[in-house]
C-alpha cells in the first residue's frame, strides 16, 4: 500500500487532461495523473 499528500490540492480525484489523463471537471482536478502512478506501481503501464 502507498500513501501520498499533495498539500493545497483540493478534494477530489486527480486528472490531467494536458497528459491525456482524464478530464477536467466537478471532483476531477487538472493537478497529475493519479491513473498513471497507480499502473505504474502495480507494474502494469510503461
Amino acid at each position: 500500500m502507498r500513501a501520498s499528500a499533495r498539500i493545497g490540492m483540493s478534494h477530489g480525484t486527480p486528472a490531467k487532461p494536458g497528459e491525456g489523463c482524464g478530464k477536467a471537471g466537478t471532483h476531477f482536478l487538472d493537478t497529475l495523473c493519479s491513473t498513471s502512478y497507480l499502473t505504474r506501481d502495480r507494474g502494469l503501464g510503461d
